[in-house]
């Protein structure tokens, strides 16, 4: 709602015609289209292909606010046939050392998609692809290839072309609406499985974002079950992403540290991963009489960004990873305890959102700049915070009525 106002408000105020911003566009992403081509050569500076981008990014907002709201639908198709210019250019530059499997795939998806959007006029766009261009040329133009590495933009790739695969299923009508939250819980349960993969490669840090990247996928299967409906397997699916996501995963991670197969990673892991199940069943089975504002026990998502946090940050210390492992398990499990619904309380307040978005948004701007633990740090924090809130409130309160 509070997109579609915006929006409107650009298109109404805004005497630019869309068509004539798509052209802008034009001018300012062929320079990203050749870049392959001359940029190794003339030793572009990183900052000149990323600003395009940047600017390219905020045309495309304009021009999508117009062509939803005014005449010029020609631009939709005009600004994906650029993106998909831009994705062939740039993933055929990087081929050698992206998997050829997931950049084909990607290519064809979107390419299918291209070709929908020009048939049934629809705009097809999505933040993610958006994200995934974005990555795709931080990785050519080598600007921190210790944080952007093959892995990661394969990773970021196989999500988009999830997610644009779900679009070209709605806009052909070959999938059911009520089919997209099932979509996305498979976008949730292969971002559990990618934070696995990177934690095999040594890389927590990664790990913690894929599980933050499985928590939006989470709260987009349950916008889109509310809105279009579900299936009779929804809250299975979802469940079943959520425990791979937020238990296995987790659990994996922490055993991995531990020095898999040792038996103590293998009792810890494990438990952490039952404790996330059942913590996960209860919820599914009690939800006829839960508060839909208020969780009963601590999240499973609050617990595995809590766990794989520690893991991150205190590596050599098995004692400390233990204990919040331990932690984690005991605050999902105090079923008398109420948290705070946060997906829910951030939707309901602009100004939350937005502060939301910007904290997100510094949290990885900070990791990409090379300072991943203090990233870490805050989001271990924050958790620890929420997560102890509820209990330490409860006993003052317990303790002033003693007084009383």
């Amino acid at each position: 709602m509070v997109k579609s106002s915006i929006e409107r408000s650009v298109a109404h105020n805004n005497s630019t015609h869309p068509n004539l911003l798509a052209s802008l566009e034009f001018l300012v992403i062929i320079p990203l289209v050749l870049l392959p081509f001359y940029g190794a050569g003339y030793g572009v500076p990183a900052i000149v292909p990323i600003s395009l981008f940047l600017c390219y990014g905020l045309l495309s907002w304009r021009v999508g606010a117009g062509t939803r709201l005014l005449p010029g639908r020609r631009g939709k198709v005009f600004e994906r046939s650029l993106e998909f210019l831009l994705l062939v250019s740039l993933s055929l530059y990087a081929l050698d050392y992206l998997s050829s499997i997931v950049v084909l795939a990607k290519i064809l998806v979107e390419g299918s998609l291209l070709i929908a959007c020009m048939r049934k006029r629809e705009s097809g766009r999505s933040g993610i692809n958006f994200v995934a261009l974005l990555v795709l040329l931080l990785f050519v133009v080598e600007l921190r290839p210790g944080f952007i590495t093959p892995e990661l933009v394969n990773a970021v790739f196989a999500l988009s072309a999830v997610v644009s695969a779900v679009m070209l299923g709605r806009i052909l009508g070959l999938l059911h609406k009520r089919l997209i939250a099932d979509a996305l819980s498979a976008g949730n349960l292969l971002c559990g499985v990618f934070s696995v993969y990177m934690a095999t490669l040594g890389r927590i840090d990664l790990s913690l974002l894929f599980i933050g990247l499985g928590a939006v996928f989470d709260g987009l299967d349950g916008a889109a079950a509310r809105r279009f409906g579900a299936t009779r397997w929804g809250v299975y699916s979802d469940d079943v992403a959520d425990a791979v996501t937020y238990g296995i995963a987790p659990g994996m991670i922490v055993a991995l540290q531990l020095g898999l197969p040792s038996l103590d990673a293998v009792l810890i892991g494990s438990a952490y991963a039952l404790f996330t199940i059942g913590r996960l069943l209860y919820f599914t089975l009690n939800k006829a009489n839960a508060d839909p504002d208020y969780f009963a026990g601590a999240p499973s998502v609050l617990a595995g960004i809590l766990v794989v946090s520690a893991v991150y940050l205190f590596a050599p210390h098995a004692a400390l990873i233990g204990m919040f492992a331990g932690a984690a398990c005991v605050l999902m499990v105090t079923f008398d305890t109420r948290y705070r619904h946060l997906g829910r309380f951030i939707a309901s307040r602009r100004a939350v959102r937005w502060v939301s978005l910007a904290a997100a948004l510094l949290l990885l701007l900070f990791g990409f700049l090379g300072w991943s633990r203090l990233a870490v740090g805050l989001l271990f924090a924050g958790c620890l915070v929420y997560g102890f809130l509820p209990m330490v409130q409860k006993f003052v309160k317990l303790v002033g009525s003693v007084r009383r």
